[in-house]
Parts: C-alpha cells; sequence; structure tokens
C-alpha cells in the first residue's frame, strides 16, 4: 500500500482518517454493544470512502500496471494465497456457510498447482457433496446455513471454531493431574477415568460459577484488546524490516525473479510455470467432476518453484555420500560452488574467513551478527569458573605451597562497563 500511495498520495490521507476512526472505535472503552455499533459504523464510512473516491478501481488499475514486473506480480500472487486462507479462517469464525463454500473452492486451484496428493483427491468431492446438500439433504443445508457449520460457544463475534478444534477442547477437560498415568493398561480403570473426568470438570465449572469466577469471563474477543494489537503492529514493523534489509520486491523491475533470501536470481525456464501456477492449477481443477472414481491416479502438476532451482551436489565423505543443496546456509553454497567448475580453493576460504573462526549460531543467515540481549550474566559465569577454580585448589594443594594458574585465558571487551563507570566528577572522568 506505501507504494500506490507514492502513486497516488493524494488518497493517502482519505484512508488513513477512516481508518484511524475504525482503531480509535476499537481502542475506547465501551460496553459491549455500543463498542460493536460504533466500529460497525465506523467500518462503513470506511466502505463508502472508497467507492466514492474510487480508491479500488485506481488500485486495480495500478496492480494491473505495476504487473509488467514480474517480482511484484510475484509478491501479489504471494499475497492473493494467503488472504484466501484468511477468507477460510473467517468462515470458521462467523460460521458463514457461503465463504466457507467460496474460500474452499479458490483453496481447490492451490492444491493442483502445489500438488498437494491428498487434498487434491479429497477436496473436490468435499467441496461437491457439501453442494448436493442443498438438494438431497435440504433441512441439513438449513441448519449449516443459520451457522450450526461451526460450534459457538460465547457470545463475542468472530470466536466460532470448528467441529473438530471443538473437540480438542473437550477433550481438555479430561486433561486432569497425572491423566492416564498408571492405569492405560487396566480396562476398567480407563472406563471409570473417561466417565468420571467430564463430570468432575463440569463440578469443578458450575462450583466456580456460583462465586462469579469462571474461567474466560471476557466482554471482547482477545484480538481487541491494546497488548494484542501493540504485538501485533510490533510484528508488522518486524517483518517489514526483514523485507526492507533484503530489498524491497514491490519496487523491483523487469522480467525476472530473484530469492528474497540470497538475492539469486531464479532460471528464466522456471520464471513462466512460477507466475502462472495458479491458472494452471484452476485449469486442472477445473477438469475434475462428479464421475470421476474417488481413489483413480492423480497426476502431478510439476510446477516448479522458487527453490526448484537449488544446485544439488553430492560429496562424498569416507565411504558415505552426502547431498548437498545450495540454501541459505553459507557453508551449503561455498561447498557446491567449489564442488562446481569454478575455481575455489576450499583450504584458504575455510581456513581464512570469519564464518569459519567464530561459532556459525552467532550469525544469522544473511550472515549478520546476532547480537546478545543477555550479556549480564556473562559475570556470573566467569566468577563462578574462578570460584570453582579456587575450590580446586585449595582442596588439592597444600597450605605452603602456592596453586598454579588455571590454563585458562579469557578476553571481554565490554562497551558498557567503561561507560558505567564514568562518575559526575570531571576530573576523574578526564583520567
Amino acid at each position: 500500500m506505501e507504494e500506490f500511495f507514492k502513486d497516488h498520495p493524494h488518497l493517502k490521507d482519505v484512508c488513513l482518517q477512516e481508518t484511524s476512526k475504525i482503531e480509535d472505535a476499537c481502542s475506547v472503552k465501551l460496553n459491549k454493544q455500543t463498542k460493536a455499533e460504533a466500529v460497525k459504523c465506523a467500518n462503513t464510512h470506511l466502505v463508502e470512502t472508497l467507492a466514492n473516491n474510487n480508491i479500488m478501481k485506481n488500485f486495480q488499475d495500478w496492480k494491473v500496471k505495476r504487473s509488467e514486473n514480474a517480482m511484484f506480480r510475484s509478491m501479489m500472487m504471494y499475497l492473493h494465497r494467503v488472504e484466501t486462507i484468511l477468507f477460510f479462517i473467517s468462515a470458521s469464525r462467523n460460521a458463514d456457510l457461503s465463504l466457507h463454500l467460496q474460500a474452499g473452492e479458490a483453496l481447490n486451484q492451490l492444491f493442483f498447482a502445489m500438488d498437494r496428493i491428498k487434498y487434491k483427491r479429497l477436496w473436490p468431492r468435499y467441496i461437491a457433496d457439501m453442494y448436493m446438500l442443498k438438494i438431497s439433504y435440504p433441512e441439513t443445508w438449513k441448519e449449516l446455513e443459520k451457522g450450526n457449520i461451526s460450534v459457538t460457544k460465547s457470545a463475542i463475534p468472530f470466536v466460532s471454531i470448528g467441529a473438530d478444534h471443538a473437540c480438542e477442547h473437550l477433550n481438555k477437560f479430561m486433561k486432569v493431574h497425572s491423566g492416564l498415568i498408571g492405569i492405560s493398561n487396566n480396562a476398567n480403570a480407563r472406563q471409570r477415568f473417561f466417565l468420571a473426568s467430564p463430570e468432575l470438570s463440569c463440578m469443578a465449572s458450575e462450583f466456580k460459577g456460583q462465586f462469579h469466577c469462571k474461567d474466560g469471563q471476557d466482554v471482547e474477543h482477545h484480538n481487541l484488546s491494546m497488548t494484542a494489537i501493540k504485538r501485533n503492529h510490533c510484528a508488522i514493523r518486524k517483518i517489514k524490516a526483514a523485507i526492507l534489509r533484503h530489498k524491497n520486491p514491490f519496487t523491483a523491475t523487469g522480467p525476472m525473479l530473484y530469492k528474497l533470501n540470497t538475492n539469486a536470481y531464479v532460471p528464466e525456464k522456471y520464471i513462466p510455470q512460477i507466475l502462472n501456477m495458479d491458472d494452471s492449477g484452476q485449469k486442472m481443477a477445473e477438469r475434475i467432476n462428479g464421475s470421476i472414481n474417488l481413489w483413480a491416479p492423480v497426476k502431478k502438476n510439476n510446477n516448479k518453484m522458487y527453490m526448484s532451482s537449488n544446485k544439488k551436489m553430492a560429496v562424498k565423505v569416507h565411504d558415505k555420500t552426502v547431498d548437498l543443496q545450495e540454501t541459505k546456509n553459507l557453508f551449503g553454497r561455498l561447498m557446491v560452488l567449489a564442488r562446481s567448475s569454478r575455481n575455489i580453493d576450499q583450504k584458504h576460504c575455510i581456513g581464512n574467513f570469519e564464518f569459519t573462526l567464530t561459532p556459525r549460531a552467532l550469525f544469522a543467515p544473511s550472515g549478520s551478527l546476532l547480537l546478545c540481549q543477555d550479556t549480564s550474566k556473562l559475570i556470573h559465569s566467569l566468577e563462578k569458573l574462578l570460584v570453582a577454580a579456587e575450590g580446586t585448589c585449595d582442596n588439592s594443594q597444600p597450605t605452603h605451597k602456592q596453586c598454579d594458574v588455571p590454563d585458562r585465558r579469557i578476553a571481554v571487551v565490554d562497551g558498557m562497563v567503561v561507560v558505567q563507570k564514568l562518575t559526575k566528577n570531571k576530573q576523574q572522568w578526564l583520567q
């Protein structure tokens, strides 16, 4: 959206003004009904603003124009896939049958494009059987339309869950202290456990209800709390910073694709398959109809991905063969390059450069240093080493002999130690 507003700066203030109203409506402490009406009213104003200023039409035209660039088109396809998954989750949270089926159809083409064999086989049949309920079992269809496609246990909106998820909640009542330990081989003990545990949990819940101390007495959605909002904004900033650190893919121009973590270009022969993956998945999904046997062979699409271009190399170590793949791992990439036709001296590289002289765990895949946030514990660890060494010396050596200094040499450089030693006295500071 930042790139869109750079090309359309006059629309930025209009959108920010309406979105800030929604955030204010969510953060103001009101009663449940008044807050829901305020959020709904703010959302209605936002939709009207988008329609009156033709923002969506301008965005679609801008997206079509930018789609000439391969990286922009690829990233927008990824965002649409994530959006489809969020729609499917929203259908479960709102118990919306229509959205559930629409999002399921959109996911269907992704299953075919990504070669998810089990979903390719069973998911189209599931969608077709769900639509057949409207004709074969209209009463069941009406019950599902009323919201019984999900399990709703609270009056708070957007908290419904699927039936399998609800079963896990019921299983949680059985997780008492010690559980099935020691009785799993006794059939009668197991039967008593499964019969008694739910009843005991219900009795405990009813007892707490008498004193108004039931667990989970939320009056609003947990994601509307200020803590959750701050956590989400912090996560967004981190994701944005990570993307920009590897170059903003939405600003890249040209017909080439590159990997975000390594900036390595994807071979040209893979680019058409990556950019047309969703269309090919949709074509394969359209060929499936109800007449095909459920257990008939399923053909793979074999679309090439970003990782498909990684080189693979077999390296012989003693009597074993190790397969190396060119990924974000620096050592693996070096070994693949060394085994190729390029003239690389492995002994010189491994023995003279920093990424082997220091532990690999101290560095990120990009090569940047992982900063230590727990330096205060270092001095305590060093003091424990000194105390242990002195104790060993006192117990093992006679009193008239001087103990040898332990064979340890540790150099610690910490700038904050010097800063903390500074005082307000100017003369001491100058010294």
